[in-house]
Parts: structure tokens; sequence; C-alpha cells
């Protein structure tokens, strides 16, 4: 298969143009930018970049040398190993299974050991994977603006009935991966980044986030914007950028309106979250898997409150460890375990009981607990503060310092956070704070 090819191909380049081999490692990570993805590839690429990873750390322990900090980044990293371990063990003696379920089970979770690799990588190969990341995005959110605007296929996806019942429009989840790090990048460090067509480029990238049609996502994008903006003391250019982005919004006033006015949008999404109708569907067994109370966020809310409702009746290492090391494919098994009512309904029938790809938070506790979800969540917070501190050492710091805000801030419509494939690139990232022989820091072009 392609997917197999490329990675034996990526394998064999790390010794010897390890620059090459970490962009296949990345795009292996974020889906194939959209482009190498599940379908073009034949197998899952996170499948790769596990794989991957457990190939290369042990290449790494023996063939290079690192230095390391004792930061607290390196500290929950190597606690969370541990307690990874422990979650391992936990399914094979308190839940019983083989073997072979906990490794198909954990395999999704091994990307998180590629941080003992990519932060050994040399700075100008980081700003070099940069320089090609930018330029596949603004590649790729070209395509996407024209598969929507065309309710076809253009990049490889499985088109359903698709059309949003607000505006109209066809809407597809397989918008460019690093749509935010690039508008980032390319807004607030033109300069920095040597953008061709600026203006062009900035174009695309705002059409293709409205083309997304994601409230939280198209809220929390542009607010990380003109955070970043400010802390980087671009008072004028914020004043300057947003009303330009007005202008710019004039002509789709009407599709945003209604897409944010829709039936179940975010005042009735509030409303139940606060009043707790959202338990409702959970005694009435009325959940659809889509929608609960008329609001995607409030489906959210009620996902978690049944399995943490399901776990306060379990014993306290159950809480601990979550509903364990297992995969959602494993369908008899998981709904054979738990009997759910939300969920989204799978192909085969069977609902999904112990992921969701709406809220982070419902995975970090079924995953990994109480205790392990808390540790992710404070690793990523080591992350963005590690991020924060050194930002203004480099613009690549800093646009993936507002990448990560825009991750906590999504957090609540998607599951980049608990995804561990999603350490990747803020790893790489981080290889340019950490001191390493023989360094030197190039600018950056596009």
């Amino acid at each position: 298969m392609i997917g197999y090819a490329l990675l034996g191909f990526a394998l064999l380049l790390y010794p010897y143009y390890k620059k090459w081999s970490l962009l296949l490692f990345i795009a292996f990570c974020c889906g194939g930018f959209q482009v190498l993805n599940q379908i073009v590839l034949g197998t899952k690429p996170a499948d790769l970049a596990a794989i991957y990873t457990v190939v290369i750390c042990v290449y790494s322990f023996f063939a290079e040398k690192g230095n390391y900090e004792n930061d607290l980044v390196h500290k929950l990293f190597k606690a969370f190993v541990v307690f990874f371990v422990l979650s391992v063990l936990f399914s094979l003696f308190h839940y019983g299974f083989t073997l072979p379920q906990v490794v198909q089970g954990s395999r999704m979770h091994w990307t998180f050991l590629s941080f003992y690799f990519l932060q050994k990588t040399r700075n100008e190969d980081v700003e070099w994977i940069v320089n090609k990341i930018i330029r596949i995005t603004i590649f790729v959110s070209v395509l996407y603006i024209i598969q929507v605007l065309t309710n076809l296929p253009v990049l490889p996806y499985v088109v359903e009935d698709n059309i949003d019942r607000a505006t109209g429009i066809g809407r597809f989840y397989n918008y460019p991966y690093f749509l935010g790090f690039v508008i980032y990048a390319v807004t607030i460090f033109p300069d920095k980044f040597k953008i061709k067509r600026k203006n062009i480029c900035l174009v695309i990238l705002f059409l293709a986030l409205l083309c997304t049609q994601g409230r939280t996502m198209m809220i929390s994008l542009t607010l990380m914007l003109f955070i970043g903006l400010w802390l980087n003391g671009h008072r004028t250019k914020l004043l300057k950028i947003g009303i330009g982005l007005g202008i710019f919004l004039l002509p789709f006033a009407d599709l945003i309106s209604a897409r944010f006015s829709a039936s179940g949008g975010s005042d009735s999404d509030i409303q139940a979250i606060f009043n707790g109708s959202f338990k409702n569907d959970l005694d009435s067994r009325t959940g659809t898997g889509y929608s609960v109370s008329g609001g995607t966020m409030s489906y959210r809310f009620a996902w978690i409150y049944e399995r943490a409702e399901y776990l306060s009746g379990r014993p306290l290492s159950e809480n601990i460890f979550g509903l364990g090391m297992i995969s959602e494919s494993q369908s008899a098994l998981v709904n054979r375990m738990y009997k759910f009512n939300l969920g989204l309904v799978q192909d085969n029938g069977f609902r999904t009981q112990i992921s969701t790809p709406d809220i982070s938070y419902g995975n970090f506790l079924t995953q990994f607990g109480y205790v392990g979800g808390f540790m992710l969540i404070l690793f990523w917070i080591s992350i963005l503060y590690k991020l924060y501190i050194n930002r203004n050492d480099h613009p690549i710091i800093f646009s993936t310092m507002l990448l990560i805000l825009f991750y906590f801030v999504n957090s609540l419509a998607g599951s980049t956070m608990s995804n561990m494939y999603s350490f990747g690139f803020p790893y790489l990232v981080l290889s340019l704070i950490y001191p390493k022989k023989n360094q030197k820091v190039l600018s950056v072009t596009v």
C-alpha cells in the first residue's frame, strides 16, 4: 500500500535527509495535509505516525545525542510516560484485555513519545519544514475553497449529505490542518516569512476559514489572531486588520448570520448547559449522537456527563485510569462493555462509546481517567508556557503559541488536544528553544 511505502521511505530518509523524513512524519500526524489521507494511503496516517515514532525513538536512542533541560515540559513528559505504562498494565490486569487488544488500543497514543527525537531537530531543519507547511497549507486552502463552492470532493473525501441547512452550502471537515498557524504567521510576520503576494494569500486563508462554517473555530481563531497582534505590539495593525476583515466579511454577512442564528445555535447551547437541561436526553434516551437539546455544544456536555456519571459508580482505580486502553474499532468488545446512549453511529451500526471527535475533555476522561486527563492538560499548559516565555525569540515560536491557545479555546468543539499526534508540530517547534550545538537561526522564506 502507498501508506506503508511512504512510511518505509520516511524511515530510510531519517539518517541522511532528516528534514524530508520529519516532513513526512508531520504529514502523517496531520492527516497527510488532507491530501495523503486514509483514502489515498490505504491506512490511517496516525498509525503510520505511531510506527514511525517507535522505530525512530529506538534509532535516536543509539545514534543521536541531545541536550536535555530538566524543565517542566520534560518532567511532565516523563511523568505521563510512566502513567501510560501503568495504564497499559491496568488494562491488562484489571479489565482483562489481551495484549493484542491493548496494543491495538494504545497505538494511537504512541506518537506522544516523538518528543524524544523531535527536540533534537536542528533549527534550520525546523524552519525548512515550516516553509513547506506554509506552502502546502495555502495550496490546500485553494482546493478546499473550490471543494466547498462546488460541493465536489476536490480533496479526497467521502461525500455524504453534507449540505448545511442554515447556509445551503456544503460543509466539509477536511479543512487545512495548519490553517490557524499559517494565518497567524502570514498576518503577524509577513516580513519575517517573506510571503509573496501576501494580500492574495490572506484572502485565500480567511476565505478557507469562512468556508469551514465552524462557529467556534471562526471566533476562536480570529480572537487568537487579535491577541497575537496585541502581544506583538501591533496596535495600529490590529485596528487596520480588524477594519479590513470587517470589510472582507461584508459580502458574506448573510451566510455568517445564518450560521450563527441557526436552530440550536450558541444561545440555546449555553442555556441548555447552564440550566442542566442537556441531561434530559440521557433519561429519555433520545440522544441521536448528533444533537441534544437542539444544539451541538449541549450534546458535548451531555456526552461527558453520561461517562462521568458512569464512572461515579465504578471503583476508584477506573476513575484514575479511565475506561480501558482499547480501540473504538473493537466495536463488539466496546459495546459489550459499555451501553452509553450518546455517541456517533459508525458504519457497522455500533455507537461509539469511549471516544468522540466533538470535545477533547471527553476523550481525556474516557481514555486516561481523571488523573491521566489532568496530567495531559497540565502538559499542554507547560508547552504553552514554554512557548509564551520564548515567544519573542522566533516568529515560528510566537505563531505556535497562538496555535496552542487556539487549541485550548477550540477544545470544546474538537478533539485536537486529546489526539496524541497533535503534539508532533509543537514538539518540533520546541526544538527551536532547547539549546543544541552548532546551531544557527535562518530566515524563513516562502
